[in-house]
């Protein structure tokens, strides 16, 4: 048996609680860009409500430029 086939093996014997918990693990240690970018996005998304005075009808010809 293969090492990956091993792998396979145990992966499959994981409940759903401990695959979600793998897929964290993975996804921490080679995905650290995706998480980063992930968690921009939720900090822009956060701060867009400060910026709302800005939407009004005069200021809107500036969307455009």
């Amino acid at each position: 048996m293969t090492d990956k086939e091993a792998l396979i093996k145990m992966i499959e014997k994981l409940d759903a609680k401990k695959i979600t918990a793998l897929k964290n693990l993975i996804e921490t240690l080679f995905l650290p860009e995706e998480k980063e970018k992930k968690e921009a996005l939720g900090f822009l998304k956060l701060s867009e409500t400060s910026f709302s005075d800005w939407d009004n009808e005069e200021d809107d010809v500036y969307n455009d430029l």
